[in-house]
């Protein structure tokens, strides 16, 4: 990410003592040729 989006804003999930079930991941990009 660019600009104040990555400086302003803390991204990721919370770890657990436990697991907690499946996770998703999701990834969204743009591919150009």
């Amino acid at each position: 990410m660019k600009g104040e989006t990555q400086h302003c804003w803390q991204h990721g999930i919370e770890k657990e003592k436990r697991p907690c079930g499946p996770r998703v991941n999701l990834t969204f990009r743009c591919v150009c040729r």
